[in-house]
């Protein structure tokens, strides 16, 4: 999973943009970038679960920390992402007592890839 992350962290495209609450940040996975291999060999789609993966490492690094996740909730998943798109992942971090919940909407200028919560452990569980 190192080499993946690696992988994303290498797609980022220009700085971070920190809002009070969250933020975002650009990317550009290439037909070379590993999520695509196998998924699918003449149809590359980004998988969703690296769709995740993205998300909750902008969060990491927005919050300063590894994020253990506990619960995806209210993921839709409404436009298949391949290979060259420019992608914005805009993350809204929610503190409150009790486990982070990180609220991502990934788009490409066509329109909504996806949005979903996760939820992490908080401090307190690790």
């Amino acid at each position: 999973m190192n080499k993946m992350r690696e992988e994303i962290a290498a797609a980022a495209v220009g700085p971070i943009q920190a809002t009070a609450d969250g933020g975002q940040q650009e990317y550009c996975f290439s037909r070379e970038f590993a999520g695509f291999s196998g998924h699918f060999p003449d149809y590359p789609v980004f998988p969703a679960v690296l769709q995740m993966l993205v998300a909750q490492q902008l969060a990491e690094q927005l919050a300063g920390e590894r994020l253990d996740g506990l619960v995806v909730e209210r993921a839709k998943f409404m436009r298949q992402l391949g290979p060259g798109e420019a992608l914005t992942v805009k993350i809204r971090l929610a503190r409150q007592p009790g486990p982070l919940q990180v609220h991502a909407d990934l788009a490409v200028p066509a329109g909504t890839v996806s949005r979903f919560t996760l939820i992490f452990k908080d401090g307190t569980d690790r």
